[in-house]
């Protein structure tokens, strides 16, 4: 995936967090670009510090959503989680979409 989608950047940084509960794995790119990805390796999120979130990497529903609505921004940062997925646009709105891809807030 690294490969696929970051493949100009180095890798800076790869730490394990171990909970008591959850594993992670985090990523942090020579641009600032952190990835997140969970015990199974899913991408949980990423947060482009410096560039933008590879538009392949944003669920198409989103990506249709955010062309239709707020065509002169990028994502910034996407959170994936259970039951929502979070958008931070380059204007500093935050979108939260359901699991459904519908918008449910905007911050």
């Amino acid at each position: 995936m690294l490969t696929n989608y970051f493949g100009n950047q180095k890798v800076a940084l790869a730490t394990i967090e171990s909970g008591v509960v959850n594993k992670s794995y985090d990523v942090v790119l020579q641009n600032g670009t952190k990835l997140e990805f969970n015990k199974k390796g899913e991408l949980t999120e990423i947060d482009c510090k410096q560039g933008v979130v590879p538009v392949n990497l944003i669920p198409l529903s989103i990506k249709n959503y955010l062309q239709n609505n707020y065509p002169w921004q990028s994502v910034k940062k996407l959170e994936i989680k259970k039951k929502e997925y979070e958008v931070e646009l380059s204007n500093g709105m935050d979108l939260t979409f359901n699991k459904h891809f519908q918008l449910i807030d905007i911050d």
